[in-house]
């Protein structure tokens, strides 16, 4: 049997010590000698005494790989820096794959942080200058001009910041206390869409590594989540707290067409959620699983029904075709690919022969997202049943007679407060 150890230096005159010492970096044929935790049972010590014990009492070295350094032979500190079977360093000794004593690590690490912290202040340096450009581009804008799409979006996003009327900053969208949209896809078209109508811009004060600059001379790319944002001036001079009171005001007069259109876009995020969300429960973990070919069912029969009625579907298929997937009677890939098929076999049967569909109800406000919550409560006002039954189709059409009815209730109160204070001539004969 032929015994191995590293270059051992003993601290101690204690033999007991060195014993520990030789029986803890013993190495027999490429594997220790003696396990450590029978090393401590044997020895009556403690595993924390034990390691304090060899700590103190010797030092280990590989004469065989130097430091790359300072060329003094590599210390190893305990086991986990060495390995038994090839018997060289491994882990924190062999930094940056190259071999370094502690000292030398040290300064290589501290060498790599100041070379990363030079480079940042680098790429600050060339963020500011860039965003400068960006806000020196940008000028005031008349918020009582903005479209009714756009003083949706605005206002939601907002409100999901909580920024109301406390200043013209917004915080990045990654770490606000709320979900804007149903989805991330369409928080962030929410801000792509105000960043371009430049109605929001880049906060210089964002992280700088949140931005990317290909070129000097090009335009800067940056992630819309994880930037903070800043309004654009109003052109009248009206403070953030009259710009959002001059939103509020805009959301209480709908246009149908443009309550349309966001109808279908956050009913569209919404059935996507739903959709990822019974996938996730039934462990279908398939990349991309909410195809083109899912989209375009949800897009073809939201016009026929409202979302809680297509969340009933969606529920009853996925898990049809979770029942499948565990008989195993087909692969896993051929179940998902059956999930388009099924969807829109299953919409077109109860359209065609006319059969009810009960709508899921609507979640907890404290699950959905600002703009399902603000279009649902807000605009079309009235919360629930509208999420449980109002179809795509029928939305203009519904926000139109809202309209005019709150047109008519306005002339009969003020129909009524004329006659009320008309009052007929009295004789005094």
């Amino acid at each position: 049997m032929s015994i191995n150890f590293p270059f051992l230096c003993f601290l101690t005159d204690d033999p007991l010590h060195q014993t520990f010492c030789l029986r803890y970096w013993a190495v027999n044929e490429g594997a220790w000698t003696e396990k450590f935790d029978a090393m401590v049972h044997e020895s009556g010590i403690s595993k924390p005494k034990m390691l304090e014990i060899l700590k103190s009492s010797c030092r280990a070295y590989l004469r065989h790989f130097p430091c790359a350094g300072c060329g003094v032979p590599l210390e190893v500190r305990n086991r986990s820096q060495y390995s038994s079977s090839s018997r060289r360093p491994i882990g924190s000794a062999y930094y940056g794959g190259v071999n370094r004593c502690g000292s030398c690590a040290a300064a290589a690490l501290a060498a790599d942080r100041r070379a990363s912290e030079i480079a940042l202040e680098q790429h600050t340096a060339r963020v500011t200058r860039a965003l400068s450009r960006v806000q020196g581009d940008a000028s005031p804008i008349e918020y009582s001009e903005l479209s009714y799409v756009q003083s949706f979006f605005l206002y939601s996003a907002l409100v999901a910041a909580n920024g109301g009327w406390e200043g013209s900053r917004l915080a990045p969208v990654d770490s606000q206390p709320g979900e804007l949209g149903p989805t991330p896809d369409l928080s962030e078209r929410v801000y792509r869409t105000l960043y371009e109508d430049k109605i929001i811009s880049p906060d210089p004060t964002s992280d700088p590594r949140a931005f990317s600059i290909p070129d000097e001379d090009r335009a800067i790319d940056f992630s819309f989540g994880s930037v903070s944002w800043i309004l654009a001036p109003d052109a009248s001079g009206r403070s953030m707290k009259e710009v959002f009171s001059l939103l509020l005001t805009r959301l209480d007069d709908p246009e149908p067409d443009s309550v349309e259109q966001l109808w279908f876009l956050v009913a569209e995020s919404e059935c996507r959620r739903y959709f990822l969300k019974q996938c996730e429960r039934y462990r279908f973990f398939q990349p991309d699983i909410y195809s083109a070919k899912v989209a375009t069912v949800v897009r073809d029969f939201l016009q026929h029904y409202s979302i809680g009625q297509m969340w009933n579907v969606i529920f009853y298929v996925l898990k049809d075709m979770a029942a499948l997937a565990q008989e195993k009677t087909y692969a896993r890939q051929h179940v998902y690919n059956m999930i388009p098929g099924n969807l829109r076999r299953y919409f077109d049967y109860r359209l065609g022969n006319n059969k009810a569909l009960r709508p899921w109800n609507r979640p907890a406000p404290i699950t959905e997202s600002w703009m399902t919550s603000i279009l649902f409560d807000k605009v079309l006002g009235d919360g629930n049943t509208s999420f449980e039954t109002l179809t795509g189709q029928s939305v203009a059409a519904y926000v139109e007679f809202t309209l005019n009815r709150h047109e008519f209730t306005r002339h009969s109160r003020a129909a009524g407060n004329t006659a009320f204070h008309i009052r007929p001539a009295t004789s005094h004969c």
